[in-house]
């Protein structure tokens, strides 16, 4: 009894000290692979025999592997390959491998006895997962320390994380091993040239300090058709950004931290700090925001050096995100480039980001968007505003919204207050990046087994292949598709209804910039799913309400390129050969003018998006020059997308009866609601219902609900809603029978029937 407690008593000073679940190039085996590792230690004084313990990935199993006779000395450090190859003569190889995050780690003694376990961990590419100093905390180490020794890492601290705060503060720094810290406040990571911390810092409302960033040119200086960029002309606000980092004896001993503080400051949407090196940014060398060295100007739209792509010309970042109650979401250190076609060109840009094991997190792991469940990205980008044709800034974004229960992926958004180096950059909009992860989360796919192909002038493959697409066509030009048989055909390899619905709202919201651009369509590889078409890219739409989108789609002159090449147009030219597929196209699109485009829901979603941006507009307006002011930004919204929705539905009457030549179309836009009035939906209801303020115009006054007797179930006072405002009601209150709703104001009046079940 006493041997087996002091044989406990000695395994206490065991421990796993460090972990290597993503090593690519930080330590290799005997057989030169950089296999999964990890370190045991012992702290004690006395030597421990590990023969017939056991080492697992899995708390459940815990002899999946089994040590063979070997000893760990006092304050020595063994070394465990988990790779896979299960070897106990030389290097010691388990049985299995690591993941490379969220896994547990169990040792047990002889006897089954927990001697140490790691519940969960999380490796990053050439970093390790360790205690620091040996045998104590768990942290991230920048630096893998293989055989040896974790103290050669150091890890910093601050007195206080990113984040809003009323008034200014003194911050410090401390760390695990007592390293100097260098840290800097122009988004610069630090290096023993900068400032050495010796006593607090002092974060302060930096307002009033200086701009720098605006500063510099973002366009070429001359006419392009995009924004060009102008000196703001404006103290912008500002955040205090703060980068620090350990050094000793002039080397680096861990990672770069960031900081983000905002003193006295309140926003109406979500913040994004974008924390990166200037020189990556703005510099003619390197500066991926500028024209710099690549520009030509006899080569306008694709020279400069945002037109470059690549690895190469991303560059290292750090992000904060704050929610609009100011609480810190999401940090992480990434690469980012610049996103888009021509709009790169405007002086505000879209940008992309990317999650890499390299960086930091493999994923960034929140919840960027309130349409999407999805909490975890491996990419996102940022749109910019200035690619609307037109001074709208919402008009993509509302596209999506519009058609949100449509039968084709779009594309979820978040408007966001973006900062660069602690500089207002303006108002942006979160949006899924359309890649093979988009298609994981947004579809259900396998990523690893999808084709996804860009369209417009051709068919071009992002992933897997373009080829069933290609044969399709092949087979269409041969066979035709007039013959109900051949429709069927085309039906077993391409989704036809996500097809319609995709058309449909291409049309109706009278993108100009399509089918000869902007068209990607996906499919898995393994033969489980058909073809589908994917919305995005709705900047050239919502201009001419009189635009005749189904002539637009009829181009077949081979010489046209853009926007309707006679590739692009292919599909739809010979689908409306068959009549089966006509009237089920024109049935469709009565459905949807009926239903998802009718006037009075889309001025609702419109005034719901714009609210968004309304408190927002006025300051980045003054940073940006785009739109010219606010009243123009609220004319277009208000008055330029109102007409448009008011007066699509019945052009888009008369076309479809006019160019299918009909005879009767289950939609008349005489039928709709006139603008002006109160309606309530649904009805017959159960209690719960909405009413929706039908105009332009904000009314207030008492909503009052009575029986046909005359008799008061219902009363609501001062109401307000604003135009297009919808309010809700539910009473369990309300036994079947028919009531009359009463909105009873000062400027307005109106009575409505409506029945409970």
């Amino acid at each position: 009894m006493c041997v087996l407690s002091a044989h406990f008593t000695l395994a206490q000073t065991l421990v796993i000290n460090e972990i290597s679940s993503e090593n690519f190039s930080n330590s290799f085996d005997e057989d030169g692979d950089s296999s999964d590792w990890f370190e045991v230690y012992n702290y004690g004084d006395n030597d421990v025999q590990l023969e017939n313990w056991g080492v697992s990935d899995d708390l459940e199993e815990p002899f999946k592997w089994v040590f063979p006779e070997v000893e760990i000395e006092a304050d020595e450090i063994l070394v465990v390959w988990a790779s896979g190859k299960d070897r106990v003569e030389g290097e010691l190889h388990t049985n299995f491998s690591l993941d490379a995050e969220s896994e547990s780690l169990v040792i047990v003694n002889a006897e089954g006895d927990v001697i140490d376990e790691v519940v969960e961990f999380s490796c990053t590419e050439d970093r390790s997962w360790g205690r620091l100093p040996d045998g104590e905390q768990w942290r991230t180490l920048e630096n893998v320390s293989w055989g040896s020794s974790n103290e050669i890492n150091d890890v910093a601290f601050s007195s206080e994380g990113s984040g809003f705060y009323e008034e200014g503060f003194e911050l410090s720094l401390n760390s695990v091993m007592g390293d100097e810290i260098y840290y800097t406040l122009n988004g610069e990571e630090p290096g023993i040239g900068d400032i050495l911390y010796e006593g607090p810092i002092s974060i302060y409302d930096r307002d009033g300090d200086p701009n720098h960033f605006c500063n510099f040119p973002t366009t070429p200086d001359f006419e392009t058709g995009y924004p060009i960029w102008e000196d703001p002309e404006v103290l912008l606000d500002k955040a205090t950004v703060l980068r620090f980092c350990t050094f000793r004896d002039g080397v680096k001993t861990g990672r770069v931290e960031t900081r983000t503080f905002f003193i006295d400051d309140e926003f109406t949407l979500p913040v994004l700090s974008i924390v990166s090196n200037e020189e990556g940014l703005f510099s003619d060398e390197t500066g991926i925001y500028v024209p710099g060295n690549s520009f030509n100007p006899d080569e306008l739209y694709s020279s400069g050096n945002y037109f470059k792509r690549g690895e190469n010309w991303e560059r290292e970042a750090h992000i904060d995100m704050f929610n609009v109650d100011g609480e810190h979401v999401l940090e992480s250190d990434c690469g980012i480039r610049i996103h888009g076609g021509y709009s790169r060109i405007s002086s505000l840009k879209s940008m992309k980001f990317y999650a890499r094991s390299e960086y930091g997190d493999k994923y960034f792991d929140y919840q960027l968007m309130p349409q999407s469940e999805n909490d975890r990205y491996k990419r996102f980008m940022i749109r910019t505003p200035m690619s609307d044709w037109g001074n709208t800034v919402i008009k993509d974004e509302l596209s999506h919204v519009i058609c949100e229960d449509l039968d084709f992926p779009n594309l979820n958004s978040q408007p966001v207050v973006v900062f660069l180096n602690g500089e207002y950059w303006g108002v942006l909009s979160i949006r899924d990046r359309i890649d093979k992860y988009y298609l994981e989360y947004e579809e259900g796919a396998d990523r690893d087994s999808v084709n996804l192909v860009l369209g417009g002038w051709g068919l071009f493959p992002e992933e897997g292949s373009a080829d069933e697409m290609l044969d399709l066509r092949d087979w269409i030009e041969s066979n035709g598709l007039v013959e109900d048989e051949n429709l069927e055909y085309v039906e077993t390899i391409m989704d036809v209804d996500n097809y319609i619905d995709y058309c449909i709202t291409q049309m109706f919201v009278a993108n100009y910039d399509w089918p000869g651009n902007n068209v990607r369509l996906w499919s898995p590889t393994n033969g489980e799913g058909r073809w589908r078409w994917i919305f995005y890219d709705i900047d050239g739409g919502f201009g001419n309400h009189k635009t005749n989108m189904f002539e637009h789609c009829m181009e077949d002159d081979p010489e046209v390129v853009w926007p309707n090449s006679a590739h692009s147009t292919f599909m739809f030219r010979h689908l409306i050969t068959n009549e089966g597929f006509v009237e089920r196209f024109t049935e469709r699109w009565a459905s949807v003018l009926l239903n998802d485009f009718s006037t009075s829901r889309l001025l609702s979603l419109t005034s719901e998006v714009k609210n968004k941006y309304t408190l927002e507009m006025s300051q980045h307006i003054e940073r940006w020059k785009y739109p010219e002011s606010v009243e123009q930004w609220e004319n277009e919204v208000d008055n330029t997308l109102a007409d448009f929705f008011e007066k699509r539905p019945c052009v888009i009457e008369e076309q479809i009866i006019e160019f299918f030549n009909l005879e009767h179309f289950k939609f008349s836009c005489e039928d709709m609601p006139e603008i002006g009035t109160l309606l309530l939906f649904p009805s017959p209801n159960y209690g719960n219902f909405q009413v929706l303020n039908n105009s332009f115009a904000t009314i207030r006054g008492d909503l009052v609900i009575t029986d046909l007797s005359g008799a008061t179930v219902f009363k609501k006072t001062q109401v307000y809603l604003d135009g297009f405002q919808t309010y809700s009601i539910s009473s369990n209150n309300l036994s079947p029978g028919m009531y009359i709703l009463n909105f009873r104001g000062l400027d307005f009046n109106q009575g409505l029937k409506f029945v409970v079940e």
